[in-house]
Order: structure tokens, then sequence, then C-alpha cells
């Protein structure tokens, strides 16, 4: 292990403050809640009306699990709640989840020996006597067989109450290939991002619950420092939160001022960078996504070389950090559902996929 980072000198550095672990992991804690209180009020509301449908939408590292394990765990819910941490991979995985989980294999075992994913709702009519509140987290991850399930299920299952969690390309694929499906979503929230007082309150609360007393080490400079540089996502503050704690320990620092907060994102200016692209992942399309999507309007099929050699290279570094940017642009545009590809010889030809048109055009 690095000298800088032995097990006895983190230990120490974390004992001076009272840690008995590290605050800044990206380990889920339910029972922190943060901000997002209208947001929340009105998800809750929704369950307890028994919508049948709602979804929560966010960018990357906005607390959208985090809400949903939340959800999950809620004592005054006494009715049964399903928590899916992602969703079946496929109809087959989906069938056998809801025959485990929901029928229970008893049941399912003595009774029912005809069932298949296309009949098993009308059990579910029979077995759900009381609400059941289905959360699916990743949601738009889910193949389209396992929406196009879902949809169905809501018009047969009276009692079964679905709230779906995603990316903001959730919208996107519901609006494009089960419309049907984004048409019973009777609320839709957005998790947007933190304010300041919020995003203090989250760094607080991760530090009592590893064992501090206050916000030791952290100054309040260093603290508004972290959130403008965040934006205020949840994820984004516990990245820079954990990578300060780092470097002091590497320098040999007992307090994390706002100058040491500059020096570390100095010296680590291309993985914050990078951190960011991953971040931006949403439906509306951010400006270079725009260029590339409108040169697919304009030329048709496309290869990333067509694509640099088409765009203002002034916003890149070089052409060879133009062309990966671009490959990770078309990467996350083809993972949202919003385009194609297909092999031609050695690369890969990229094009907008028929039914994405009406809502790129």
């Amino acid at each position: 292990m690095n000298e800088y980072f032995n097990e006895d000198r983190v230990k120490n550095w974390f004992h001076k403050y009272g840690w008995h672990s590290n605050p800044f992991t990206f380990k889920i804690y339910p029972e922190i809640m943060v901000g997002y209180k209208d947001q929340i009020e009105d998800i809750l509301n929704a369950i307890n009306a028994n919508s049948t449908f709602s979804l929560v939408i966010g960018k990357t590292g906005a607390g959208k699990t985090n809400l949903m394990r939340w959800i999950a765990t809620q004592s005054s819910y006494k009715n049964s709640t399903y928590y899916l941490p992602k969703p079946p991979a496929n109809i087959d995985e989906l069938f056998e989840y809801l025959k485990r989980e929901m029928l229970k294999p008893g049941f399912f075992s003595r009774r029912f020996t005809n069932i298949s994913i296309y009949n098993i709702h009308q059990q579910l009519q029979k077995k759900l006597k009381t609400r059941a509140l289905l959360i699916i987290d990743e949601a738009h991850e889910a193949s389209l067989d396992v929406l196009k399930w879902i949809r169905t299920a809501l018009d047969h299952v009276p009692n079964l109450v679905v709230v779906a969690a995603g990316l903001p390309s959730l919208i996107t694929i519901l609006r494009v290939d089960v419309n049907t499906l984004y048409d019973r979503a009777t609320t839709v929230i957005e998790l947007k991002s933190l304010g300041k007082d919020e995003s203090l309150e989250l760094i607080q609360k991760r530090i009592f619950a590893a064992g501090g007393k206050n916000l030791d080490p952290f100054t309040t400079k260093a603290l508004i420092e972290i959130y403008e540089r965040s934006s205020g996502f949840p994820r984004s503050i516990l990245r820079l939160c954990n990578n300060a704690v780092l470097y002091a320990i590497k320098n040999n620092k007992f307090l994390i001022d706002q100058q040491c907060v500059l020096e570390y994102l100095n010296q680590n200016k291309s993985q914050i960078s990078e951190n960011r692209q991953i971040d931006l992942d949403n439906t509306e399309l951010t400006d270079k996504q725009k260029v590339v999507i409108d040169l697919m309007l304009k030329l048709g099929k496309i290869d990333p070389n067509t694509i640099v050699q088409n765009i203002d290279l002034k916003d890149y570094k070089s052409e060879s950090h133009a062309i990966r940017s671009i490959n990770n642009i078309l990467k996350r545009l083809t993972q949202n559902k919003l385009i194609d590809r297909e092999k031609k010889g050695r690369t890969y030809l990229y094009f907008i996929r028929d039914n994405a048109k009406k809502v790129l055009s």
C-alpha cells in the first residue's frame, strides 16, 4: 500500500476527529435523507393516494437510489413493499422475481402450475388483497418487454403501485417506445440538486454517522467551495469531500480549508473534468450532444472521425481529446436509446433511431 495511505496512518487521522469510518464513501444510508422536501412530499402523497405509476427522474448522482431505499424502509408502509435495485434483465427474470417474491414459492407450487408471464397478473390480482408497492431503481435500463409488462399489470392488478426511478433518458424511452406506460404516470418527480444549506447538512450528517461531533476538519469556506464545485449533486459532494480528505492525509494536513480544496482541484483537473462528463446524463441534450445529433440529422449515418472533422476543435485540447469525447457522447446517446450503430469495416456508423426522430428533430 502507498506509504501515504497505510492503514494505521488513515486510522490515526480519522481518530483525531472521532471517525470510526470514512464518512464519504458512496455507501447508501437510507436513514440520512437530506433535501428534496417538496419532491418527497409529492411522491409520498402519490403512493398513499394509490396512484398506480409514478416516476422519479434525476441525473447521475442526484440521490435517486437513496430516496428509493428510504421510501422502501418506511415503517409506515404496513403493506408489502418490493424493492428492485435494478430492473430484471429480461422478461424471464421478471417472471421468476414475481413468482418468487410476490406469489411466494409455496403458494405458487401448490396451486398454479400453468402460469406464465402472460397470465401471472391474474394470480397477482388474487394474491394482492391490499396495496403492494413495487419500487424499480435504474429503470432506464429496463428492457422494453419489462416496461410493456408493467403497463399491462397496472391495468389488471388494482392494488399494485409502481414507482420507477431513472435517468432523464427514461422519459425519452417511455415517450418513444412505451408511450401508453408514460401516459399512466400520474406523478413525475425531478431531483435536480441540493441547495447550499442542504449540501452542508448532507456533509454534517455523514460526519455524524461516522462518529464525528462537528464539521471538522472542514472550514466553512472549504465546504462552500465544495458545494459550488459539485453544483449540489450529492454524489459529487461525497466524491469531492472524500478526495479532499485523502489529499489532506497524503500531505499531512489536519485542516481542510479552502486553499487545501483548491490545491487538490488544481492537481486533478483532468479527473474532475472526466467525472463531470460522466454525470452529464440528461435528455435535455448538452451543447456537444446537440452538435452530434444535428450532424446526424443532416448527414445520416456517420462515423466518429467524420464527426470530428465537422466540429469546432477549439473546445478540445487536441484532436485525440475530441475523438475520445465524441466516442463518449456516442456511447451515452446509444445507452439512452436515441441512436443506433452498425458495423462498417473496422469502424461503426451511428444514426438516429427512426422512432426517436420525432423527439430529436
